[in-house]
């Protein structure tokens, strides 16, 4: 009798030893898968953390662009009433000067007559100078109206990169695999790209 309980005893030792074994490995093994996955989560929160930060740097870009395109439109409004005053001014010289009788060059006009031949020269060249005002206004005018245009692009550029990011970012369910890994130039080859709503951080 003494014999059977001392080898049940064996028998129950070597289970305890093997299933303390199991449960050891056991142990081991949702303690790596533990730690495996608190890594996963602070790598997913560091992204994470990273996305919010590039959101809200484009989404100032963004608003930092608008307000160029809409301070280069006003001062685009500005240029074109500061050319068309200078146009309408150059007009009326021209026209003042169209109403005055002609005197021949160099003659002197009769009393109450015409103007002097110093008083055309001066509305001449106050015209002159008013039709380069003119021609400067407009040049400016031209020049703001292409900035105002590449603020505008670059604007609508901005806010069209953020609605791709927000569409990819709030796509449910987006799944694909790594199709090849290379260790060497740092890259992997993936089965889904930007069709698909994958974007590059």
């Amino acid at each position: 009798m003494a014999k059977i309980a001392l080898g049940v005893a064996v028998v129950m030792m070597l289970l305890s030893a093997f299933f303390g074994f199991q449960t050891k490995g056991k142990v081991t093994e949702l303690r790596d898968s533990v730690k495996t996955t608190t890594e996963n989560l602070v790598r997913t929160q560091s992204t994470a953390d990273k996305a919010k930060a590039d959101a809200k740097a484009a989404q100032e870009q963004a608003a930092a662009e608008k307000q160029r395109a809409d301070a280069a439109t006003a001062d685009v409004a500005t240029a074109k009433a500061e050319a068309e005053k200078a146009s309408e001014e150059a007009k009326s010289l021209q026209a003042k000067i169209d109403a005055m009788p002609k005197t021949a060059e160099g003659a002197t006009p009769v009393a109450g007559g015409g103007p002097t031949q110093e008083e055309m020269d001066k509305l001449r060249a106050e015209l002159k100078d008013a039709q380069a005002k003119a021609a400067e206004a407009e040049q400016v005018k031209l020049t703001l109206e292409n900035k105002a245009k590449s603020a505008e692009s670059e604007a609508n550029s901005m806010r069209e990169q953020e609605q791709r990011r927000k569409q990819a970012i709030m796509r449910p369910g987006l799944e694909g695999q790594v199709l090849a890994v290379n260790g060497g130039f740092n890259f992997v080859v993936l089965s889904l790209g930007d069709r698909q709503g994958a974007m590059l951080n």
